[in-house]
Order: C-alpha cells, then sequence, then structure tokens
C-alpha cells in the first residue's frame, strides 16, 4: 500500500493498481483494517480521478470492515463527504450547461 499511497505509477501500474493488489494479497480473511486502508486508498485514488460515485462505494465498504469509532471509520467518512460534494458539484456543473 505504501506504493499506492506514494502515488507511485508506471507503465504497468496506475495509482489504484497497488491497491487492488493489497486487496487481492488479503483476501477476504486478511486483516480488516489493512483491508480498510487499501479500500480508502481505492476510494481517494477513484476521487483523484473524478470516478466519485465508484469512490464512495470503496469508502463505505471501508466503513463496513471497521468500527464506527475506529479512525479508518472516520476517514472513510471523510472521503464520503468530500466525494459527494465533488459529485453534486459535477452534477450541478452538467445541470447547468444544460440549461443555457
Amino acid at each position: 500500500m505504501g506504493l499506492g499511497n506514494a502515488r507511485f505509477t508506471d507503465l504497468d501500474h496506475q495509482q489504484a493498481d497497488w491497491y487492488q493488489e493489497a486487496l487481492k494479497i488479503l483476501g477476504d480473511n486478511g486483516d480488516v483494517n489493512l483491508r480498510a486502508q487499501a479500500l480508502i486508498g481505492l476510494g481517494n485514488a477513484s476521487r483523484s480521478m473524478k470516478k466519485n460515485e465508484e469512490a464512495i462505494t470503496y469508502y463505505k465498504d471501508a466503513q463496513k470492515l471497521v468500527g464506527k469509532n475506529s479512525h479508518l471509520y472516520i476517514k472513510a467518512s471523510d472521503g464520503i463527504k468530500y466525494a459527494s460534494m465533488f459529485l453534486n458539484y459535477d452534477n450541478n456543473k452538467k445541470q447547468n450547461l444544460r440549461g443555457k
């Protein structure tokens, strides 16, 4: 996950690829905190690519893994808030363009 967090990319890997790889290695029975971190990383990577609906799904999946008092739950909540804000902005922008 460090490579994803470092935003390392090359010709063969995008930032999200590292988080996907981490989830694949961890599997369904891997450490829930590491899985949540990878999902949050995927959410962040998706949000940076303006895929806000996809980002929200990743953040919600991360929240399902950890308790509500976890710092990761709070981090995912922040991600949902920002992705929703940008999603609403993009939708409003599209509606305004249609109205002109």
